[in-house]
């Protein structure tokens, strides 16, 4: 069968979904750029034609998640019309904390592998070093001005172990956690001067 040439587009893509399974099932430590190619029957110089290298390829995943997260936060918005404006925050947060998406996945394995990979710091500081700017920005033009608490650092990682506890125990689907995590962020906002 003859290999229909695609698009850098269309490679991105392909290279990027097979790189999540294996990441999500080997962790990115052990998961190499020639498993990859091999997988998709591709030449390593057709990788390479993509990313400059795995940290590159890992980066763009996690930025094809913070996309995603930002398209989600609008989905809501309109799905959450009619919840008053805390509501509909607590209600984005904890579904972002809930939510099975391996976006989310690829982020903690981000977490948990730069704790041995300075490497992987630098990708982490290379993503987040503008985020804060950009969320706010995203913020201000969608007249989000409430989910400006997704930058404060304590909230963040108040976030980020919540997710933690989500993903190790399995709670997904566990509605009485759901009740707990709810409650708990409930208390964080009534710390602030937000609502």
């Amino acid at each position: 069968m003859e290999r229909k040439r695609l698009g850098k587009y269309e490679r991105k893509k392909q290279i990027k979904e097979i790189a999540i399974k294996l990441i999500i099932e080997k962790g990115f430590k052990n998961t190499s750029i020639k498993e990859i190619v091999k997988i998709m029957n591709y030449s390593a110089g057709g990788f390479y034609n993509c990313y400059l290298s795995k940290n590159d390829l890992f980066k763009d995943i996690i930025e094809d998640g913070i996309k995603c997260k930002r398209e989600a936060i609008l989905k809501y918005k309109e799905e959450y019309k009619n919840l008053s404006r805390r509501e509909f925050v607590l209600e984005t947060v904890l579904n972002e904390i809930f939510e099975k998406n391996n976006y989310k996945r690829m982020i903690l394995l981000l977490f948990v592998e730069m704790l041995t990979d300075d490497s992987l710091k630098e990708v982490y500081n290379s993503l987040f070093k503008n985020s804060k700017a950009n969320l706010i920005e995203f913020c201000e033009k969608e007249d989000l001005y409430e989910f400006i608490v997704l930058v404060d650092e304590n909230f963040v990682n108040l976030m980020r172990s919540f997710m933690f506890g989500v993903e190790l125990l399995h709670k997904n689907d566990d509605e009485h956690y759901r009740a707990i995590v709810r409650t708990l962020i409930e208390a964080y906002f009534d710390t602030i001067d937000l609502f």
